[in-house]
């Protein structure tokens, strides 16, 4: 928890993460919760007696957060293989951590007309890190959840007048983008019969 007085930013927070504050008058507290989001892909969907659920690759890095996933599989329906998803991670009574909460991430198509990339002081500083796409202005989650080009998999900015799709947090904070509308080279074998 910060120090009072201290300026220093909060390590666990940062754009993209939610902070909810709750007062309890009667015992005189104050807790404070930090709700951050991450990337994450489905790797496979099952079905058991409880119903379908999926398996989550996490492509944030949550060891930033000192989180892991013990726990990758979700219960609900509706998703498929290779699906993106945003999730939320909490850690139960033995802290073993699991999603706590998922959702599929909110998205924006179009030409990217401008990359205003890290102002820090190292490539690893994007908290100012922004793209327009028709004339909006989307940042990037803070460095701990963005997970860059998804097509790649590298920590590189999007290239200028090419379509991206971004996925975002709820608040609208850039977790990663891939380059829109790109179908696999299909090809089809005829073989004289």
């Amino acid at each position: 928890v910060p120090e009072r007085g201290e300026d220093a930013d909060y390590q666990y927070t940062g754009k993209g993460t939610v902070t909810e504050i709750y007062v309890d008058d009667a015992d005189a507290t104050v807790t404070v919760v930090a709700i951050n989001y991450y990337m994450g892909q489905v790797s496979k969907v099952k079905t058991d007696d409880d119903g379908e659920y999926i398996n989550v690759k996490a492509l944030s890095n949550l060891s930033q957060d000192d989180a892991k996933l013990d726990d990758r599989d979700f219960y609900v329906e509706g998703y498929e293989e290779d699906d993106y998803v945003v999730f939320t991670v909490d850690y139960n009574e033995d802290e073993d951590f699991y999603i706590c909460e998922l959702m599929a991430p909110e998205t924006v198509t179009g030409e990217v007309t401008r990359v205003d990339k890290n102002t820090g002081e190292s490539d690893e500083d994007n908290d100012n890190t922004y793209v327009r796409i028709d004339g909006n202005k989307y940042t990037y989650a803070s460095k701990n959840h963005n997970v860059y080009d998804l097509d790649e998999g590298k920590r590189q900015h999007p290239t200028l007048n090419e379509d991206y799709t971004l996925y975002m947090t709820p608040e609208g904070y850039i977790l990663g983008y891939a380059l829109a509308d790109q179908s696999p080279d299909q090809y089809l074998y005829v073989e004289d019969s």
